[in-house]
């Protein structure tokens, strides 16, 4: 089950919880997945009462018959799904993805952080030959190939492992496969074999018989001396890097150029190297994180890893034995960075590929950059972004397909003179017929002959889009294959992910723009919607929808608002419009001379001219001529008029353009220069009314003495509350207040007096106690001046 890490999903299943069946489909997975007796035993041993090593190796041995359905790792994962673990999965490339829970938001997940590292090593120009993978230690020398390695790993003190008995396996092909045959010897200190293969030799130091047909094998973690499994780890020192796929010199030289901290590098005696990567994890599960790591980026540098070996209790082969005739030695010793974070440091300065400071003084005077050149004169240089936005419905589209063929044909938009430049619309949004057809009617509206519509390429992807992370590269290929040098994305709203209103998930969003620019070579031109709201008050920077980086990140912001024209132009607009068209339609039947020749006001008010022009034109044409009045008068309904304003970097401010909307052209008129903004598709904000005055003037004479008499009687009633012993609630102030003007107050007077929000209140006892609300609530004075009530004198 290639992609999961089945060791994390083995951890978080308890054996305790499974029965035996469950306990034995593990066993036949991680069989079938290729993991050691090991794993499995070493897992079972967290249950303590039903563990029996008796079982395992007749079991295992059992396992390799059940190919016709096999068990595979897809049953862990289950598992430990059920008992609550979420799958991280690896894909080919050896990028690091979590899967989703039910709740879980798309586009939410961390990435793996070798996701955005580039490669460091071109394998493509790696040689088999790139490396010398030749022994260390000539032959004869081997107890100093076996102390060199286990020095090079171990302290003295620590307890290592190895195994020296085999199973012999039979391949299809006739060939034989030797594996490890038993747990081995993992109760001896590194120190007590480094001294007794001195002395004794290799076999006797070994304490174990050597078959040169299987080699031997040897942990290369430190154990605690009391088994093999991965709990019995005592340091998560190394990993073991290997491929089975690549000639040893070509995996040699990556692993090289990849400055890996390597301990040691051993040759299998077979086909494959194998390297002992320092890891230095604290933890397991730090361990699984930085194996991960590793293999990812050397994946990405070329190295097709075994991903067999993550297990820290993995066996590597032992150097200095022989394996079916062939030495097992040591091609390398202590190479690279010296540990896991000084090779982390080193790899994410290699994979830094931000350009370097710039020391100022060089480039001033003479040595002055130049500026990039204006794509669109006045708005927009090369290689930089716009943005475009506006409400719907204020032909944005037509707008953008306009800039398309001005760019395609080297003409004007909005009156700013544009670059030849060879342009990609990206259609997010219309139907591919109909934008084609948008296109067509474009060139026949601004009167060109699409001489250069090869220049333009239309990319429909109308309910085949993508986020835009997963659209980039597949952009930049086209562009870079096409040799685009400006696209224009409509709209982006198709494509955006994380949260428009989020500023740090549209800064990363708006980045992607940049990639574009840099890896493309063009310019990027986008749209985007207004948002809610009148948005007449506002600048156009901040009219975009979502995060304020929408208007801060492009170079340039070209917006659209609605204005309000008044009757008189939009008559005087549809009224030069019918006289040009009769003019042009007289013109193109040989009486142009003719036309001019008749007094002004017969040719510039609509009413005269068409009367006069069909008096001078064939019926046919006359009538024709009549139809095409016809439409354009109708479409004054529909006709709307914009402002089309900018906030630009490399440019100074511009005044606005302003434009009637005349389907499917924006046509630019200096006579609405001095119209107001309108709401557009959303209603003026009403105006607040304003809140009353509920202050009351300043008392009187007499209402002053009234008051003091209400508020001195209030007082007394508070201190006989007092010298009663009881609280001053309203109920007992009512009971023992003194008449007030000749009568005894009632209790709705008493509330009504001791309401703090009143006016006039001069002053309210903090003591007096709401009835309903008991101690809760007390009574307090209306103001910033807290006064104590006065003294009895």
């Amino acid at each position: 089950m290639s992609g999961y890490d089945l060791m994390a999903a083995l951890d978080a299943i308890d054996p305790c919880a499974c029965d035996y069946e469950q306990w034995a489909e593990i066993g036949m997975a991680l069989h079938f997945e290729g993991y050691p007796v090991e794993v499995w035993r070493d897992w079972s041993a967290r249950d303590s009462k039903r563990f029996n090593e008796r079982d395992f190796d007749a079991k295992w041995r059992g396992f390799g018959n059940n190919s016709g359905n096999p068990v595979t790792g897809g049953t862990i994962v289950k598992l430990a799904v059920d008992h609550g673990w979420h799958p991280v999965f690896t894909d080919e490339g050896g990028r690091v993805h979590h899967a989703l829970s039910w709740d879980s938001t798309i586009g939410g997940g961390k990435a793996s952080a070798t996701d955005d590292e580039p490669a460091i090593v071109d394998a493509a120009s790696v040689g088999e030959f790139d490396a010398d993978v030749s022994p260390l230690f000539p032959e004869g020398h081997e107890v100093e190939e076996l102390r060199s390695f286990l020095a090079a790993l171990f302290e003295p003190s620590e307890y290592i492992g190895y195994v020296c008995d085999f199973e012999a396996e039979e391949r299809p092909d006739g060939s034989m496969k030797y594996k490890p045959g038993s747990r081995g010897v993992f109760n001896r200190t590194m120190g007590d074999v480094f001294d007794a293969v001195y002395k004794n030799g290799m076999e006797n130091g070994l304490s174990c018989t050597l078959h040169p047909e299987s080699g031997a094998w040897i942990r290369f973690n430190p154990l605690d001396g009391n088994g093999v499994g991965n709990a019995n780890v005592a340091a998560y020192r190394f990993a073991l890097l290997e491929s089975d796929d690549m000639p040893q010199g070509k995996f040699a030289a990556i692993v090289k150029q990849l400055n890996l901290p390597v301990a040691a590098l051993v040759d299998s005696g077979n086909k494959s190297l194998h390297a002992i990567v320092r890891i230095d994890a604290e933890n397991a599960n730090q361990y699984r994180e930085r194996v991960d790591a590793l293999y990812a980026r050397c994946e990405k540098n070329g190295i097709a890893v075994d991903k067999q070996n993550k297990n820290a209790s993995r066996l590597c082969r032992m150097p200095g034995v022989t394996r079916n005739g062939r030495r097992q030695y040591l091609a390398g010793l202590s190479q690279g960075a010296a540990d896991w974070d000084e090779w982390e440091e080193w790899y994410a300065a290699e994979t830094d590929e931000l350009p370097d400071a710039i020391q100022l003084d060089k480039l001033l005077g003479e040595n002055l950059p130049p500026l990039k050149p204006a794509l669109i004169d006045g708005l927009l240089r090369v290689g930089h972004k716009m943005l475009v936005s506006g409400p719907s419905k204020a032909g944005k589209s037509f707008a953008l397909i306009a800039l398309c063929i001005a760019f395609a044909e080297g003409s004007t938009w909005f009156g700013f003179s544009c670059k030849k430049s060879r342009v990609m619309y990206v259609n997010l949004e219309l139907d591919g017929d109909s934008c084609i057809n948008r296109f067509n009617d474009m060139y026949k509206k601004l009167g060109l002959e699409p001489l250069n519509a090869k220049e333009i390429d239309v990319w429909n992807l109308r309910g085949k889009s993508e986020p835009f992370g997963r659209l980039l590269p597949k952009l930049i290929r086209r562009c870079v294959k096409r040799g685009i040098e400006v696209v224009i994305l409509d709209p982006i709203y198709k494509i955006i992910t994380g949260d428009e209103n989020s500023a740090g998930d549209m800064a990363a969003f708006a980045n992607l723009f940049d990639e574009l620019c840099d890896k493309a070579n063009v310019s990027v031109i986008y749209c985007h919607h207004h948002s809610k709201g009148f948005q007449g008050g506002k600048r156009s920077i901040d009219r975009a929808s979502g995060s304020g980086v929408f208007g801060r990140d492009p170079d340039a912001v070209i917006d659209l608002v609605e204005i309000e024209p008044d009757g008189g132009m939009r008559w005087k607009y549809i009224n030069d419009k019918v006289c040009a068209l009769c003019a042009d339609t007289v013109a193109s039947e040989g009486g142009a001379d003719a036309w001019m020749e008749l007094p002004e006001v017969a040719r510039n008010i609509e009413a005269n001219a068409i009367d006069n022009a069909c008096a001078m034109l064939p019926d046919d044409k006359a009538a024709s001529l009549r139809k095409e009045r016809d439409k354009v008068k109708a479409s004054e309904e529909a006709l709307t008029a914009w402002r089309i304003e900018g906030t630009l970097r490399e440019f100074p401010h511009f005044h606005p353009v302003n434009a009637w909307f005349d389907w499917p052209l924006h046509v630019t008129d200096d006579a609405l220069k001095d119209c107001d903004e309108a709401g557009g598709e959303d209603a003026k904000p009403k105006k607040r009314k304003k809140r009353p005055d509920t202050r009351k003037e300043p008392p009187d004479a007499d209402q002053a003495k009234a008051y003091a008499e209400i508020n001195s009687a209030i007082e007394k009633a508070v201190r006989y509350c007092d010298e009663d012993g009881v609280d001053a609630t309203r109920r007992n102030i009512q009971k023992r207040i003194p008449d007030v003007a000749g009568k005894p107050p009632t209790y709705k007077q008493v509330c009504n007096w001791t309401d703090a929000g009143k006016a006039w209140c001069e002053w309210v006892p903090g003591d007096v106690i709401d009835d309903s609300q008991k101690k809760e609530k007390r009574i307090v004075k209306r103001g910033s001046n807290e006064k104590q009530p006065p003294s009895a004198s």
